[in-house]
């Protein structure tokens, strides 16, 4: 199958529990070296049939961690800095993003990364906008991505382009490139 087909295979699949098992990614994030060792974490705001990200974003704020998500503008992927409160907007493509444009000199640590479907290899089927793939092509940083187990193909169709990631942590279990 070519990326369409794949997305087209998993598109509408939203676990009935979808809270108890976003708590179960959460939690597996939570006990990793790479969270715990991490204060500068790129997170994101979940949207549609992703894992909810708000608990984790809350954690780590009150771990003294601090947070950036993203904002898409033109044909970039930009990070700003997020606070317990801060105001936030819905932007390109609906998903929300903070209204205050703070940036930080700080390095991240650690990028969470969305997804649509993910293998066992660790490789990613993004949205298909390229979004995250340009990013990290020339970030360098750890990256974990988050997603239900339903979400695991067999093999996702790659591309030259594509990142693979570090860590892909389920509901069920983690896997590593």
């Amino acid at each position: 199958m070519n990326k369409k087909e794949q997305r087209a295979s998993v598109r509408g699949i939203v676990p009935a529990d979808r809270a108890a098992r976003s708590a179960r990614i959460a939690e597996a994030l939570f006990s990793s070296d790479l969270y715990r060792e991490a204060q500068v974490i790129y997170a994101f705001c979940s949207a549609g049939q992703e894992p909810d990200t708000q608990a984790i974003v809350r954690r780590a704020l009150r771990d003294g961690k601090q947070i950036f998500l993203p904002v898409v503008q033109g044909d970039e992927m930009r990070f700003f800095s997020y606070e317990t409160g801060d105001p936030m907007t819905r932007g390109a493509f609906g998903i929300s993003e903070p209204v205050l444009r703070r940036t930080a000199s700080a390095n991240p640590d650690l990028i969470l990364v969305p997804m649509v479907a993910f293998d066992a290899a660790c490789n990613r089927l993004g949205h298909g906008k390229g979004y995250y793939d340009r990013y990290l092509g020339q970030s360098g940083l750890k990256t974990v991505g988050i997603a239900f187990s339903e979400f695991r193909l067999d093999a996702v169709a790659v591309e030259p382009h594509d990142v693979k990631l570090d860590v892909i942590i389920t509901d069920r279990e983690v896997f590593r490139k």
